[in-house]
Order: C-alpha cells, then structure tokens, then sequence
C-alpha cells in the first residue's frame, strides 16, 4: 500500500473510531442499564447473604444460651447437692 493508500485508511480508522452523538448516546444507556442491573444483582445476593449471617449468628446465640442454662443448672445440682462445710 503506497503513502496515499495509508492516509486514507488512517482517515477512514479515525472516522469510524469517533462516533455519532446518537451512538455515544445509545451505548450510554446500554452501559447504564447494565450497570444498574449489575447493582441490583450484587445488592439482592449482598442482601441474602446478610440474612443468612443473621440466621447464622441467631443459631449460635441459641445453642451458647442452651449451654449456659445446662451449665448453670449443674452448677446449682452441686452446689445444693453439698452438704455446709464449716
């Protein structure tokens, strides 16, 4: 390809790498509509993964309050148990 040959294809590379106010307009919104359903995605899991850490932690709230009742229930069963030292 001779120098003429490649000024145009430079021109014609240029030309097509800018494009019309309708199709920046365009691609902004396609942009912006995935954007928006990227978030609402990442929002809905972000929010079922917190109600899980709730579950989660309500669960071992649960099970150390069990733990506690037995514990203080034992300690009660021995301390009554014995008979006054003194």
């Amino acid at each position: 390809m001779g120098f003429a040959g490649q000024v145009f294809a430079a021109k014609m590379a240029v030309g097509l790498a800018v494009p019309s106010t309708g199709a920046l307009s365009r691609t902004g919104s396609m942009l912006a509509k995935g954007a928006a359903g990227i978030y609402s995605a990442l929002n809905s899991q972000r929010k079922t993964q917190a109600a899980k850490r709730v579950a989660d932690a309500q669960a071992e709230v649960d099970r150390l309050s069990k733990l506690a009742n037995m514990l203080l229930n034992l300690n009660l069963k021995l301390f009554l148990g014995k008979p006054k030292q003194g």
